[in-house]
């Protein structure tokens, strides 16, 4: 919802700026729109539509993560002219931008892994991730920075933010800023865009992409992002843990009752397989019942995580 306020007399109208809201009621992670990797971005979203892509991708490819039971990762590649990218709308009402992923490079051969391209605030600023370096595209002069890290080694956390012509990039979720720079390519488009642009051999895979149109927000500050995804540069999955965890029954029908190995706290949620929070998060200790009469029948991945932050997650049936 957007408003604001006017005040009206015989010397004219007064009004303030535009303030905004969203009540979250189609969105259980709101106010960050996230893609889980469960699917192609515009199948598992309404918010992400394919913008283009090759006749047939070099790669693209749904695939289980070997270290973290339950969670999956979506690949894309394109070698050819051919571009591949994704598209999230904004509004004229939109003033800031926050976009967080959890991205891994393809191999030493791809030129790079994707942009992140903001068309907002009457600016435009293009951010290339590739293996080894960051460049700002848009910025004068251009700015490129090179990574403490080699990106097609592991999963790194890459944030974006936005406001106004100002972009700052962090990594890993460290406060520290790895690169800031301002934009000197004016437009009045209202889009981001995420994907391969351009001649070059680029790909990625991809974890998980959050999108907050609210919040301005460094690492630390701001709305928590979701606790079911994976929020480190390494995986947080336990075995141990996961292990230790027991459902019953399953297939399930009115409740089930969720074993855990100590008498820990823990929180848990349930995700459809369209990759969305069924539940929303809530504690959960020891020996725990759990209503899912009101859920919809289907495959859901029951989250569990320890206050240290350990994953652990389970398949269930609802019948």
């Amino acid at each position: 919802y957007y408003w604001r306020v006017a005040s009206i007399n015989q010397n004219g109208t007064v009004t303030s700026e535009v303030w905004s809201f969203t009540t979250g009621d189609n969105n259980p992670d709101a106010p960050w729109y996230v893609y889980r990797g469960n699917a192609r971005p515009e199948a598992e979203t309404g918010f992400f539509d394919l913008n283009t892509a090759p006749v047939v991708p070099t790669l693209d490819v749904l695939f289980t993560d070997p270290d973290n039971a339950g969670n999956s990762i979506f690949g894309y590649r394109s070698d050819t002219e051919e571009n591949f990218r994704w598209r999230f709308d904004l509004s004229d009402q939109d003033s800031t931008i926050t976009i967080v992923a959890r991205v891994r490079g393809i191999d030493d051969n791809a030129s790079g892994m994707m942009h992140l391209d903001v068309h907002a605030f009457g600016w435009r600023q293009k951010v290339r991730l590739n293996s080894r370096t960051i460049k700002f595209e848009r910025s004068s002069p251009t700015i490129e920075e090179d990574l403490p890290f080699n990106w097609n080694g592991d999963y790194h956390i890459v944030r974006l933010v936005v406001n106004g012509r100002t972009t700052t990039v962090y990594l890993d979720e460290d406060t520290t800023p790895f690169i800031s720079g301002e934009s000197n390519d004016e437009r009045d488009q209202l889009y981001f865009e995420w994907g391969k642009s351009g001649g070059a051999d680029y790909g990625a895979y991809v974890d998980w992409m959050a999108v907050n149109i609210t919040e301005a927000s460094a690492p630390t500050e701001g709305t928590d992002l979701p606790t079911d995804i994976i929020l480190g540069a390494t995986s947080t999955f336990d075995p141990f843990l996961q292990a230790e965890v027991r459902i019953y029954p399953n297939p399930a029908a009115r409740s089930i009752t969720v074993e855990l190995p100590t008498r820990a706290t823990y929180t848990a949620q349930l995700i459809s397989m369209n990759g969305r929070s069924a539940t929303g998060s809530f504690p959960i200790s020891h020996l725990e019942t759990v209503d899912v009469s009101t859920l919809p029948k289907g495959f859901y991945v029951l989250v569990v995580q320890s206050e240290s932050g350990q994953l652990a997650r389970t398949k269930l049936l609802i019948d």
